[in-house]
């Protein structure tokens, strides 16, 4: 498995819209895509921190979904204010869910 781990920073008062917007357009946009396997959003609240994963069934799967994910990308950094998210792409080592 793989995962793209995408970080932005907003206003504080601007997590929330991230969280809706993670859940409500991204998450579903997602789910269509070719081999999509799950995603998480970890938020800082004090900071404006968002950390937004996606995983994925193979690396060619990521790729593929590479353009959708840079819209979906823009149009929430658009939506929360934020500037220049900073993306990267890891194989999944270990996973244990419970």
């Amino acid at each position: 498995m793989f995962a793209r781990v995408t970080v932005m920073t907003s206003a504080s008062d601007k997590v929330e819209e991230g969280i809706k917007d993670f859940r409500d357009r991204m998450l579903p946009h997602a789910r269509n895509l070719s081999g999509f396997k799950g995603g998480l959003l970890l938020v800082d609240r004090k900071i404006g921190r968002h950390l937004g994963i996606t995983m994925w069934a193979t690396e060619k799967d990521m790729q593929l979904s590479s353009e959708e994910a840079n819209k979906l990308r823009a149009a929430a950094a658009k939506n929360i204010s934020a500037t220049n998210p900073d993306v990267e792409m890891y194989e999944v080592a270990v996973q244990a869910l419970s």
